[in-house]
């Protein structure tokens, strides 16, 4: 039990780290375009990012993470070893400012410490025997997939936003919004028939057929237990178009009604355990999430409108306008980031609780296991503002005298990084007087140029666009505004 409890507080430590690691993400666009304090924006970040464990019902990122190792090989020792190499990869990362992914790490720490056990005691075991190469695997991929399609998301908002025409503008967000509402409800559709697929028990179903003929052949028990197995296997074939049909109802019957129609359709010799089959529907709805879509979207065309239409539009009218919207983007960042990262240790911790025989699956966690998780990752985000501040005061103190970029400085000295989508605020203060132009920039963590292409626009104005992208991360809103301010 006490080694258990040392698991517990190293995962929990490392989900701090993962906090202030990734504060960044969340603040940086909102502190370099001075939409926020340092303070403030840690404050928000954090509160978003604890917010999400009251979004995110489905754990299914926990459950990747804790299958990703076979459960035969799952032990205290095993995870123990890769929390530790993933907190000393994510602390050298974070230090020497090397763009890394906690996710990543944290998996690859998890699987190397089971491999190397698995080898050392049982050497000429497959990989496929000790981890699951699917879930790798996919991880894996989404290494590559991920930049790309944050760059076409960013991309597809530039274009939108920069459009001169209000109802052409109005057009293509309305049916963005469909499309997402229509791909949402998709995925919450298969969402349901895999949670059915789950209580009715196809994957036992489909493990006792494969390893039927090589492990009980000539055992008159064990063709009893191919039988069944065909058997429920045959009968899930059959009922499935009837299930899905009976999902697409599910809005207006709800996880409880929805749940007693697919029961009424399985015969009485194979009935489903009602309750876990409404807690896993219950889990695969994302009305929340797609209902928090439209109404961030809504207030983006709201602000338009009444930006363009209902006032005389002015270069500090719409750049008040995008400050405003970065709380929106942020918010939205942080929400997807702690649904996401708290995920993963929650995942470590629930395998932990299983190798020590307290839970008889990873997806039967305790209540206390995500709370305890999200909160962690929030602190971890207020802590990165002390530490930001401390590094803040030895840049300023070590560039005095020298040009200070307000929008790039202060973004790294305090976040490490610049990312998303964003005009920044730029203004050269040095020996040569004051400086005002276009520029357009892509950082990449904390480093990176900025290259003019533009003119003066007059006065103490200047806009600046910034383009940044790191290769784990990726939100469906990148941070956006305009700082025309003096």
């Amino acid at each position: 039990m006490t080694f258990l409890l040392v698991i517990i507080v190293l995962a929990l430590v490392f989900d701090y780290i993962n906090g202030f690691h990734d504060a960044a993400n969340s603040i940086a666009t909102v502190v370099s375009t001075k939409v926020l304090t340092p303070l403030q924006a840690v404050i928000w970040a954090a509160f978003f990012n604890f917010i999400a464990f009251f979004i995110f019902k489905d754990h299914a990122v926990a459950n990747t993470i804790g299958k990703t190792v076979q459960a035969e090989f799952i032990t205290l020792e095993v995870i123990f070893s890769g929390l530790i190499a993933a907190i000393t990869w994510n602390l050298l990362t974070w230090w020497y400012g090397i763009p890394s992914s906690s996710s990543h790490t944290l998996i690859g720490g998890f699987a190397g410490a089971a491999l190397a056990n698995a080898f050392w005691n049982q050497p000429g075991l497959d990989f496929d025997a000790i981890v699951a190469m699917d879930k790798i695997s996919k991880t894996l991929f989404f290494i590559f997939l991920a930049p790309l399609i944050g760059m076409l998301i960013s991309a597809f908002i530039t274009l939108v936003t920069i459009q001169h025409n209000l109802v052409y503008k109005t057009g293509i967000i309305v049916a963005s919004c469909m499309l997402t509402w229509f791909a949402f409800d998709y995925f919450e559709q298969a969402k349901m028939v895999e949670a059915t697929e789950k209580v009715y028990g196809l994957e036992k179903i489909k493990a006792t057929l494969s390893r039927g003929s090589q492990s009980v052949a000539g055992s008159e028990s064990g063709s009893e237990d191919i039988l069944d197995a065909e058997q429920r296997l045959a009968v899930w074939r059959e009922l499935k178009p009837q299930v899905k049909e009976a999902i697409r109802g599910y809005d207006e019957v709800g996880s409880e009604g929805l749940s007693l129609q697919v029961m009424q359709l399985f015969p009485e010799s194979l009935q489903l355990d009602g309750q876990k089959l409404s807690k896993a529907y219950s889990k695969a709805d994302n009305s929340v999430m797609v209902w928090g879509i439209m109404v961030v979207a809504f207030l983006f065309v709201l602000a338009f409108w009444y930006v363009e239409k209902f006032t005389t539009p002015t270069a500090y009218r719409v750049g008040d306008m995008f400050k405003k919207l970065q709380l929106l983007s942020s918010a939205a960042f942080s929400v997807g980031h702690g649904g996401n990262d708290a995920q993963k240790v929650m995942g470590i911790i629930a395998a932990a609780m299983y190798a020590n025989g307290d839970i008889e699956d990873i997806k039967n966690m305790p209540d206390w296991v995500p709370l305890a998780c999200y909160t962690a990752i929030g602190l971890g985000m207020l802590y990165r503002h002390w530490f930001g501040y401390a590094q803040r005061r030895m840049e300023n103190y070590q560039n005095n005298g020298h040009q200070n970029h307000q929008g790039d400085s202060i973004g790294r000295s305090l976040c490490g990084d610049l990312r998303g989508l964003d005009f920044v605020h730029d203004r050269t203060n040095g020996n040569s007087g004051e400086h005002n132009a276009y520029h357009y920039g892509f950082n990449h963590r904390g480093g990176g140029h900025q290259k003019a292409f533009g003119g003066p626009l007059g006065g103490d104005h200047t806009i600046a666009l910034g383009l940044d992208f790191d290769h784990t991360h990726f939100g469906p809103f990148g941070g956006f505004g305009v700082d025309a301010g003096s």
